[in-house]
């Protein structure tokens, strides 16, 4: 428990300073100074302000698994029923920790940063798509649904790097533009005849 109240501190004065400071310019005394620790404590928690950084977006990433699990589960239902109305819940679930986590992804996306967040952030939601491709029912060679994947995940990370500059749109309204594009797209490269 105090572990993690002082890690929190640590990434805390961590995130607070790269509102400010390029991550290659912040040192360790500065973090120790902002999280009100002295170094031994964050070289005892951390190896270095890039193993804090790595340890942040970490804990981002992970935020993702729960909702995306009860998209795998609600694609599964979705399967085995004959309605054809999108329940788009689990997908707006997904999308608010994105929206819960702005001010942070403004940090992580940002170019105080280290402007690695976005491809791991890419890497993870392909990894997350790729698990759901036994579920959605992609009526397309496995190469192609893979570049499907590469596309639907970069669409996704424009989509929310918008949002973060335009708040004022619900994950409801995000999720339904975002499903509807897919969708589009997806009739698009079934019906089309011509292969890769």
């Amino acid at each position: 428990m105090k572990n993690n109240k002082t890690n929190d501190k640590i990434e805390n004065a961590l995130l607070s300073l790269l509102q400010v400071k390029d991550i290659n310019q912040v040192t360790i005394k500065e973090i120790a100074q902002k999280a009100n620790v002295n170094r031994v404590t964050i070289y005892r928690h951390y190896n270095d302000k890039w193993d804090i950084l790595e340890k942040i977006e970490e804990k981002f990433l992970h935020k993702l698994d729960v909702p995306h699990s009860k998209m795998i589960l609600n694609l599964q239902l979705k399967t085995q029923s004959t309605t054809e109305s999108p329940d788009l819940t689990a997908l707006t679930d997904f999308l608010k920790v994105f929206q819960e986590n702005f001010s942070l992804l403004h940090i992580l996306m940002g170019t105080n940063a280290n402007l690695g967040f976005t491809n791991k952030l890419m890497t993870y939601l392909i990894n997350l798509e790729i698990k759901s491709h036994p579920y959605t029912l992609l009526h397309m060679p496995k190469d192609k649904q893979e570049m499907f994947s590469y596309y639907s995940i970069s669409a996704l990370i424009g989509v929310i790097q918008y949002w973060r500059k335009h708040p004022k749109y619900s994950a409801l309204q995000i999720a339904n533009f975002f499903f509807e594009a897919r969708v589009g797209a997806i009739k698009e490269l079934e019906d089309n005849s011509l292969s890769l």
